[in-house]
């Protein structure tokens, strides 16, 4: 199971954090000075902002590094689960189904939380791993996933849905086997504190032959008591 970051480590980090945030300000500022002496030089926006401006970014920056409520939501969702996993290999395929358990836990100072799922009692036996996160600097959620069945991982991000249950996230991954894109989506759902679902559509040509998005996955968790 993964640990969590030692905390002897995080003021260092915090240090490099505002330090970083420093950075920003002084860079900002002397690109903004020389902008304003040279004719030449390459304007950006940032470098156009005043230094009280940069300053109250650098603040704003520091400030989303810390965890927020979202984590809380992820937080919550720490422990061990039962899962059911079902797939189907085409459009209206018959499904198949398995199950597994999935160890839940927190990392780094509560921002990410780490699902890793073992599948080893169904004939389609390995591992998943699934981190999820949220990045307060975009409001979007963010996942990244990882399994036994290739040595590649996924990626996807999204916002929450207006009700605050659940998130579409939209992802891409290039197969260079089939040199084709992959575009997906996992569709995340919170229906209650127990339970935990979630979807992944595909909407690639080569997975729906050209029609509507299908779904391939649902992935259905509830809170071992």
């Amino acid at each position: 199971m993964i640990k969590q970051l030692e905390t002897r480590n995080r003021p260092t980090l915090r240090a490099v954090a505002a330090a970083a945030a420093i950075a920003i300000v002084a860079v900002a500022t002397i690109g903004a000075a020389a902008a304003q002496e040279s004719t030449t030089a390459r304007e950006t926006p940032l470098q156009q902002r005043s230094p009280e401006e940069i300053q109250a970014l650098a603040l704003l920056h520091m400030e989303s590094a810390s965890p927020g409520p979202e984590h809380e939501r992820l937080a919550a969702m720490e422990g061990t689960w039962d899962i059911e996993i079902t797939m189907w290999a085409q459009r209206d395929a018959a499904p198949m189904t398995m199950n597994g358990t999935v160890e839940a836990e927190m990392i780094l100072g509560g921002r990410f939380l780490v699902q890793t799922a073992d599948l080893a009692d169904t004939d389609a036996a390995g591992e998943m791993m699934t981190i999820l996160g949220f990045d307060r600097r975009s409001g979007e959620y963010t996942l990244i996933g990882l399994d036994t069945s290739g040595t590649y991982w996924v990626a996807a991000r999204g916002p929450a849905n207006e009700s605050g249950d659940g998130a579409v996230l939209s992802g891409e991954d290039y197969d260079a086997v089939f040199e084709h894109m992959q575009l997906y989506d996992f569709v995340l759902a919170w229906p209650d504190d127990d339970t935990f679902r979630t979807q992944i559509i595909f909407k690639d040509e080569m997975h729906t032959g050209g029609g509507p998005p299908f779904k391939m996955v649902e992935t259905v968790s509830r809170r071992r008591r």
